[in-house]
């Protein structure tokens, strides 16, 4: 397009005007058939040749939080359980015949019974319900716990409808679980709430309209753009020489460069560096932003892999430009003015940083705010790991694991912290459907490694309660793995290095052990002396977990003697007598009980966890924080694994 001066190579034979041609032809002719064959019912949906309706109700669970786990009597030593959607649809909604499905289950997920928050995998738990014949369709969403003691446990229902699908667009939301059939209107338990994702295609001929014109306006815009450049590129002579030349008389003449407004303070050779620009330098050019592949010295051209254009799923063109047309991409710092922030207090926009001391001016809903900038989060960064590719996560999560471990043996555990999170973070976006089972060896691998030493920071700092936390995170996805150890992953991870001791003994074992020791620091020495006495049988050579066993051990032994002698032996029973031992022939105790850490000591003392001389408590301090962010990473691991199983057989 710019003659001599710009070299170009695109994968496709066709250009992007052609490419939408061909679309919008197909489309066309597709919508042409449809209205030849439409036929409806007298609800307006589709019908085929033998008169049944054709409509189709997708539903798919994504997640749910704030559960009532009450009724849960089996909850497991880590505080995990399993949860069960099921979707049915009103039998007189869908046509009659066995070939029309009227009830749908999901996949078993986990759910922690701290956080009480699950999350399914989209390719499991979508319910497709065809034959759809009314547009006042409903469904009944139920999650239940499959107990293998007693009957399933009801956890909670919803009602579902079509009544706002109508524009046949997939539609996300949270709906509100209530109680079980006939429960009293005054009960004010509250069931928690379940996300989903619905769509109703009932109409062919709209939907194929919709897509016609939606690619006519784009059709007609590139058409737009390219008499823009027909009007202008002979007034500079674009086709013999590169614009820049012009300077200041090529703004003059309003020359249109496509996917650029011209301006000679980014295109005028006097402002183009002649350094060649390192492999992997993110850069602007003409025709977008990309990333440098190469430069070849023969030709002074640089080959640059461009950005994807949207709707592309993988960037797949590349570009031969010269060097006068290729700029190094301006770097932004994270906390500038008008970019929305995260803080301790609540959501705010950045006013300023100040140069002396870095302290970062906040507005928020309530009041101005001066905090360091380790205390302030930048909403955008969640986004621009969502609009990484799956190698850009995992590679920034590594690294920021790296830095991790450099801050922890440099004893900087504020930074330690803050790049466990944020490896965490970066792992939460993976595509797991996208991903290899190399990547997905390395996410595993990389989230275990977090979790431990983030336990082992929060330790440290004796936030007892954030280390429990982390510390059952592991473990389940460690679980997870045990029970998927013939697959590719576990198989992947060996040839990257790690061995069955490390990932099935060395790791549980030290897991086990961090959350013990964050136990006994709670006063929970039950709980601490169960998850040692595994800890040791999984590493009996651990001289640590044998010493803390036998103190934990010896001191349970004594605080019962002291329960004796304060009762007189009246109301404290021996473990070791007869009367104390369960009777198998009598059903299970129906008493529920929950694994979740006690307040710890320095907790009760301060008032909050972590708090500096100040009163005020960091982000990363914070133990909401952290569940939210490690316990939704280690759900996303253990449903990344749940599905391996059936694609190993």
């Amino acid at each position: 397009m710019l003659g001599n001066s710009v070299t170009w190579e695109k994968v496709s034979h066709l250009s992007v005007v052609d490419e939408l041609q061909m679309q919008l032809l197909e489309a066309q002719m597709e919508l042409s058939a449809a209205k030849k064959a439409a036929a409806r019912n007298d609800q307006g949906i589709d019908t085929d040749t033998n008169a049944k309706a054709v409509g189709v109700w997708s539903v798919t669970i994504l997640g749910a939080e704030e559960l009532n786990l009450d009724g849960i009597l089996d909850l497991n030593l880590t505080g995990m359980t399993t949860v069960v959607g099921s979707v049915a649809i009103a039998a007189s909604s869908v046509e009659k015949g066995k070939a029309y499905v009227r009830l749908a289950k999901t996949d078993a997920t986990t759910v922690d019974s701290v956080t009480k928050r699950c999350f399914w995998n989209k390719a499991t738990t979508t319910a497709v319900f065809t034959g759809v014949k009314s547009k006042t369709a409903t469904a009944t969403l139920t999650l239940h716990h499959p107990s293998p003691v007693v009957a399933d446990v009801f956890i909670g229902t919803c009602k579902l409808d079509v009544s706002g699908l109508l524009d046949q667009e997939p539609v996300t939301l949270w709906v509100p679980l209530t109680g079980p059939p006939g429960q009293p209107a005054t009960d004010a338990t509250s069931y928690g709430q379940v996300h989903v994702t619905m769509s109703f295609e009932y109409d062919v001929v709209a939907r194929l309209e919709r897509s016609v014109a939606a690619l006519s306006a784009q059709k007609e815009h590139l058409q737009a753009q390219a008499r823009l450049y027909d009007l202008t590129a002979p007034l500079v002579n674009a086709s013999a020489r590169h614009p820049a030349a012009f300077g200041a008389a090529a703004t003059g003449a309003g020359l249109y460069i496509p996917g650029h407004v011209f301006t000679p303070e980014v295109f005028h050779p006097a402002a183009v560096a002649r350094t060649p620009l390192a492999d992997g330098t993110k850069v602007v050019t003409p025709f977008g932003q990309g990333t440098v592949v190469t430069f070849r010295e023969s030709t002074r051209m640089y080959v640059v892999l461009m950005a994807a254009a949207p709707g592309q799923v993988k960037r797949s063109t590349i570009a031969y430009l010269r060097e006068d047309s290729v700029a190094d991409a301006p770097v932004e710092p994270r906390l500038r003015y008008g970019v929305h922030v995260s803080t301790p207090y609540g959501p705010g926009t950045v006013d300023s940083v100040r140069a002396s001391d870095g302290v970062v001016r906040v507005t928020s809903s309530f009041g101005t705010l001066f905090l360091q900038p380790q205390d302030v989060m930048s909403v955008d960064d969640a986004a621009s790991a969502a609009s990484m590719t799956n190698k850009e996560r995992i590679d920034a999560a590594v690294a920021k694991s790296t830095d991790g471990n450099a801050a922890f043996k440099a004893d900087a555990l504020d930074d330690a912290v803050t790049c466990y999170l944020a490896s965490l973070s970066f792992l939460k976006h993976v595509d797991q459907d996208a991903a290899t089972h190399k990547e997905k060896a390395v996410v595993l691998q990389t989230m275990i490694r977090c979790h431990l030493n983030l336990a082992a920071c929060k330790l440290k700092r004796n936030q007892h309660a954030d280390a429990w936390t982390a510390c059952s995170n592991a473990i389940s996805i460690l679980q997870a793995l045990v029970e998927n150890r013939d697959g590719k992953v576990a198989a992947w991870m060996g040839r990257l290095g790690m061995t069955e001791a490390q990932i099935f003994h060395e790791w549980p074992s030290k897991a086990r052990f961090r959350r013990a020791t964050a136990l006994v620091a709670m006063d929970n020495d039950v709980e601490a002396r169960q998850d040692l006495m595994v800890a040791v049988k999984l590493m009996p050579k651990d001289k640590a977990c044998r010493q803390l066993l036998e103190a934990v051990t010896k001191r349970m032994a004594l605080e019962k003697e002291k329960d004796k002698l304060r009762w007189g032996g009246f109301l404290v029973k021996d473990e070791s007598s007869p009367s104390s031992q369960p009777d198998n022939s009598t059903p299970p105790s129906t008493t529920s009980t929950t694994i979740s850490p006690k307040k710890d000591k320095a907790t009760k003392n301060t008032g909050v966890d972590g708090k500096d001389e100040k009163g005020t408590v960091p982000w990363y301090h914070n133990t909401t924080v952290v569940a939210a962010a490690s316990v939704a990473v280690a759900g996303a691991a253990v449903l990344l694994l749940s599905g391996l199983s059936k694609r190993n057989k």
